[in-house]
């Protein structure tokens, strides 16, 4: 008689936990969604933030450059191979698979720009 008593609460209990499993769950991926948008727009930011600061340093220094013929036109050409990279920069496209590698390039170009035009990075 205990047996089915134990049974009774057991299968009681169960129901609350499968109920609370769901409720937990459920509250959890909401909260992910809105962790995982806030985090993504904020990485967004900061990469928009540093190719925005790459794409005014090229367009600066380009626009210095209008003395030196054989220095300019080497200094210009790595600048315009900087600026067509920024051109290229999915800005819209957060699930371009190959985002993270064309940023890659671009840090590179910039670190290979600042010796040509003798600034510090």
């Amino acid at each position: 008689r205990g047996g089915h008593k134990d049974v009774h609460v057991l299968r009681f209990w169960e129901g609350f936990h499968g109920e609370g499993y769901q409720e937990g769950y459920e509250d959890g991926s909401s909260l992910g969604r809105i962790e995982g948008r806030q985090h993504g727009a904020l990485r967004g930011a900061k990469i928009g933030s540093e190719i925005g600061c790459y794409q005014g340093f090229a367009f600066a220094w380009k626009h210095l450059l209008h003395s030196d013929a054989s220095e300019r036109d080497r200094k210009r050409k790595v600048l315009e191979s900087l600026m067509g990279m920024i051109e290229k920069f999915p800005y819209d496209d957060p699930a371009y698979d190959k985002l993270h590698e064309d940023l890659d390039r671009i840090r590179g170009k910039f670190r290979q720009v600042c010796p040509l035009c003798a600034c510090p990075r």
